[in-house]
């Protein structure tokens, strides 16, 4: 028989899911303003860009609030003493790919894809569950700070031979994103090398994949999706 506690809804978690839910929708839409504040002021280097974008929750300290000044002490690098090795893959495990509900916009795009941390190969599986015409909707305003350079490495990463088509096409789509050229623009050195690494495995797949007879069709538009890229 189940008991009556087997039905019994865990407020306090409902409460903390929903609490992260908000700080990370409320984050989502501070950096995007703040990007755009960053272009109004035309700032000179990607790095200035970077700077105000991932500053832009901060708040300064009140008058009364004082750091501690003993009993505290903040690693350098948390990934290198493992504080927060054991979260994220615990969470990852809990996500299923299947992809019950599409995203219609970017914001939802973006808190699906934060849910995978840094499962790569989530990430990809998630891209291609979507398809290539989705994507190109849901991106079809802009594409988010920092979502483009994360999509190319995720793809340059995990791309099967056999996948080279949906690639192709998804990397179509995000680049019919609004201020598409901006996005591409405000890519780190690190970024544009990782599409580079991307854009020569996506080549050499369609030229071994292919027939000599429509070979030359499909790698002229590679080409033009290359110059798009600027690359």
């Amino acid at each position: 028989m189940v008991s009556k506690h087997d039905d019994a809804v865990d407020f306090d978690k409902l409460e903390k899911e929903l609490t992260v839910a908000l700080d990370q929708e409320q984050r989502y839409w501070t950096e995007n303003d703040a990007k755009f504040r960053a272009v109004d002021q035309k700032v000179a280097t990607y790095d200035e860009f970077r700077e105000i974008v991932l500053a832009s929750h901060l708040k300064p300290l009140d008058k009364e609030d004082k750091m501690p000044t003993t009993g505290f002490r903040q690693p350098w690098n948390t990934m290198a003493d493992g504080s927060a090795a054991a979260g994220p893959s615990r969470q990852s495990q809990d996500i299923s790919l299947g992809v019950s509900k599409l995203p219609s916009n970017g914001h939802e795009f973006a808190l699906s894809w934060r849910r995978f941390n840094n499962n790569g190969s989530d990430k990809y599986r998630y891209l291609l569950d979507i398809g290539a015409q989705h994507i190109g909707d849901v991106f079809k305003s802009e594409i988010s700070f920092g979502l483009l350079g994360d999509i190319l490495l995720v793809l340059q990463q995990h791309m099967c031979p056999e996948d080279i088509t949906q690639v192709t096409d998804i990397l179509s789509s995000l680049s019919r994103a609004g201020r598409f050229g901006l996005s591409v623009q405000f890519l780190s050195a690190a970024e544009k090398e990782t599409g580079v690494k991307l854009f020569n495995q996506v080549q050499d797949g369609l030229q071994s994949l292919h027939t000599e007879a429509g070979q030359n069709d499909a790698l002229d538009k590679f080409d033009k999706l290359k110059k798009v890229y600027d690359i």
